[in-house]
């Protein structure tokens, strides 16, 4: 968090994330909002493809000398998704997705990225 600051964190509000919600509420100043997911992850994933096919969710520059260091791992992930492995960052991609559209936050989706803020476009 302190590397990244947010606006909001969103903490899944089942087994382990419940009292993840509430030590944190408890001892920091994270601003944490619990959210009921709905589906297993592969539904979640649909229901927020959209944005990401309109060319809405925006990636840090994947150029050698501007990528942050967990860029390569998030591609490979979400790009792979649902046959990747591993589906946790697509689930909080499409958990924040989600969020955004509910609260009327509109816009694109930019990620932080330690290498400055040239992206490059997703979808579309």
């Amino acid at each position: 968090y302190d590397a990244y600051p947010a606006n909001i964190v969103l903490i899944e509000d089942k087994a382990s994330g419940q009292s993840l919600i509430q030590d944190l509420r408890e001892d920091s100043r994270i601003p944490v909002y619990p959210i009921e997911p709905d589906g297993d992850k592969v539904f979640r994933a649909e229901q927020a493809s959209g944005p990401w096919a309109a060319g809405l969710v925006f990636l840090p520059s994947n150029s050698p000398d501007l990528a942050p260091p967990w860029l390569q791992d998030y591609e490979r992930e979400v790009f792979g998704f649902p046959l990747s492995s591993k589906k946790d960052q697509v689930d909080s991609t499409s958990q924040a997705i989600r969020y955004m559209h509910n609260n009327r936050a509109g816009g694109s989706f930019r990620f932080a990225s330690s290498g400055g803020l040239t992206g490059h476009q997703t979808g579309g």
